[in-house]
């Protein structure tokens, strides 16, 4: 490749026949985008055009979805725009239109403009997530990524936290080195040997994954496989032609080594790197937008993110799903939070205080919660709200007042909402009366 200097500024090699957004090399991204998904210029049509042409608005990787594509002023003289190639995913779009996509994939965007004369005639695209059309935002995009070190590798389950990588799963490479393997004569078959290794830290009866054997029942069996069954033994049934006894075995391994992975009796966590450490730091006080956040991750990850407005939202990234939308009513992969202010957050929690509240678990200056399931409705309740910002929302498991000033003669455990600040109290913060303490705030409480 000949390229003059600096002209080539990111270059990204990977499997598969598509390209996808660009990833610094051994890297986890963190994308947050606000609830417009194009990131396209505005659109301006001026002159004459001799021919209908066509034009190049680039491309969206999309997740498996449905989504809603809007102008913000309607294409003149029947020009219009097709998504897909050909217009194989949505086609004659002039102002707005539906489209739903059953996998992952790359979506590109063109313009047909007709033939004919055109004095300045702009408009502004959105596509957004659903199928209502709502008022145009411009694209809003920040990215954060966390180095992995030179061969490290995260598997099934693995996740980020505050302390390090959390493992859930192993790997060991067998290449005749290891100690323990041993020979069961009786499961000696026609065709195939039998074979073990204990393994301390592996789980009991482990799902195994190998590079080379299938994991199958291997016991009573007369066909290659690989196989936990009810303890922490690797069982491995190898053709009897490369391998009878355990010299021969390990002779063998040496030269074909088998790669396994397997379940962990408890989580290994493997603490961070100073890179690691400044990237986490990075994640931790990641500040979303107000409203919606379409969350991007290539890893599992458990972290309280910090509103623009000072409300903190703790997400559980998934790895390998690209999209996590953010909107009012959660499902598996979809989380409410687009509340603007703590007040409103403290009365549309309050208005359903006959649910339960989440679990909570401060550590780290992060706050980390489990949702409970209820009627059918799986609500996030941010029950409290800390952050290394000062920022908090309140209790609000119980019914309260709000004023400018502390109620009078209130009855013990009554909750206040200050609303203005006044001497001591400070606004937007919840307090409890308490006869020994006098009005207290939850935060100091401890509520």
């Amino acid at each position: 490749m000949d390229c003059s200097q600096d002209s080539v500024t990111a270059f990204q090699l990977e499997e598969g026949t598509e390209a996808t957004p660009y990833v610094p090399y051994n890297s986890l991204e963190f994308k947050d985008e606000g609830k417009n998904l194009y990131a396209g210029n505005e659109i301006t049509i001026n002159g004459t055009y001799s021919s209908n042409t066509s034009v190049n608005l680039g491309s969206r990787y999309l997740s498996e979805g449905t989504y809603t594509i809007s102008l913000t002023n309607s294409l003149p003289n029947n020009c219009y725009i097709y998504l897909g190639a050909g217009g194989s995913i949505a086609y004659s779009i002039r102002d707005k239109a539906t489209f739903t996509l059953t996998e992952e994939q790359n979506v590109p965007i063109r313009l047909v403009v007709k033939a004919g004369t055109y004095s300045n005639f702009t408009t502004k695209i959105m596509i957004e997530k659903g199928k209502v059309v709502t008022d145009y935002e411009p694209h809003q995009q920040q990215t954060e990524y966390f180095p992995l070190s030179e061969r490290q590798k995260l598997y099934k389950s693995s996740y980020l936290a505050s302390n390090g990588i959390h493992h859930k799963r192993k790997q060991v490479v067998l290449d005749g080195t290891e100690t323990g393997w041993y020979t069961l004569a009786n499961q000696t078959g026609t065709n195939t040997s039998y074979f073990c290794i204990p393994k301390s830290d592996m789980k009991k009866a482990s799902t195994l994954i190998c590079d080379k054997f299938i994991n199958r029942s291997v016991w009573n069996t007369d066909e290659e496989g690989i196989q936990s069954i009810i303890d922490n033994y690797i069982r491995l049934r190898i053709n009897t032609s490369r391998a009878s006894t355990v010299a021969e075995l390990k002779t063998w391994l040496s030269n074909n080594p088998i790669t396994v992975e397997y379940e962990l009796a408890e989580e290994e966590i493997v603490p961070y790197t100073e890179d690691q450490k400044e990237a986490w730091e990075k994640l931790r006080h990641f500040t979303l937008f107000k409203g919606i956040n379409n969350i991007t991750s290539t890893a599992n990850a458990k972290i309280t993110y910090v509103r623009d407005n000072g409300l903190s939202d703790t997400y559980e990234t998934k790895r390998n799903v690209k999209e996590n939308h953010y909107t009012k009513i959660e499902t598996d992969s979809q989380i409410s939070q687009t509340t603007d202010s703590i007040k409103e957050s403290v009365k549309a929690i309050n208005e359903q205080t006959q649910e339960k509240l989440a679990t909570l678990e401060l550590a780290n200056q992060s706050l980390e919660f489990a949702t409970k399931r209820t009627g059918g409705n799986n609500l996030v309740r941010n029950s409290a709200m800390i952050n290394d910002n000062n920022f908090w929302l309140a209790h609000a498991k119980y019914p309260y007042k709000e004023s400018n000033t502390p109620p009078d003669n209130p009855a013990e455990g009554t909750y206040w909402y200050c609303t203005a600040n006044s001497g001591s109290y400070i606004k937007n913060q919840m307090y409890v009366y308490n006869s020994v303490g006098k009005n207290q705030s939850c935060q100091e409480k401890h509520c």
